[in-house]
């Protein structure tokens, strides 16, 4: 793959999320087209070149689209461990929480080029904060989280998915389909965006 039209995917990618007001450097921005070329590659069962086409600027210029307004949610720059917890989810979802950011570290460790390699320390602050959470709600019928946590939480989940889509590795032992892991990823990720909507 020729990364003179990564690089340049890339350039689309930086201007029109910094005409939105995020931004984004050439490394950065280089990952994401990379990861979305795969992504629709492994998808569509084609060759990264064949793939190309299916990635345009218009097409890159969504994708910056998309990535501002899920960024926004979330809150960017909020320290999550002093956000004020404003969302009670079930006990169950706490749990399965826990173990979908797990997971989703143990996949962002064993493929370092992904554009999910840099959550790793995020991903374990996510669960440090969320231990916290849990402590604190020890007995009640509910656990009380911030919206910006859940948002936060299913984007980092979704990019260990987006990482398996895309021919990564799972990172542990294990007789699973990839795609029933992914599918998983995906389902634990629309749960947690679903209670926010709900709220």
């Amino acid at each position: 793959m020729p990364t003179r039209w990564i690089a340049s995917k890339a350039l689309v990618l930086i201007e029109e999320t910094s005409s939105l007001g995020m931004t984004l450097d050439q490394a950065a921005a280089e990952l994401v087209v990379r990861d979305r070329l795969q992504t629709i590659a492994g998808a569509l069962r084609v060759t990264e070149a064949a793939a190309r086409r299916y990635l345009n600027d218009d097409t890159i210029r969504d994708l910056a689209r998309s990535m501002v307004a899920s960024l926004a949610e979330e809150q960017p720059g909020l320290d999550l461990a002093e956000a004020e917890p404003d969302t009670e989810i079930d006990p169950r979802l706490a749990a399965l929480a826990v173990t979908a950011l797990s997971e989703a570290v143990l996949v962002h460790l064993a493929n370092p080029t992904s554009v999910g390699s840099g959550l790793v320390g995020e991903c374990i602050g996510m669960l440090s904060i969320h231990g916290t959470r849990l402590y604190q709600s020890y007995g009640a019928d509910a656990v009380v989280v911030s919206r910006a946590w859940l948002l936060r939480a299913a984007r980092y989940i979704e990019s260990a998915a987006d990482t398996l889509d895309s021919g990564g590795v799972v990172g542990t032992p294990t007789d699973l389909d990839p795609s029933r892991i992914v599918a998983s990823f995906r389902s634990d990720a629309e749960l947690m965006r679903a209670v926010v909507r709900s709220g």
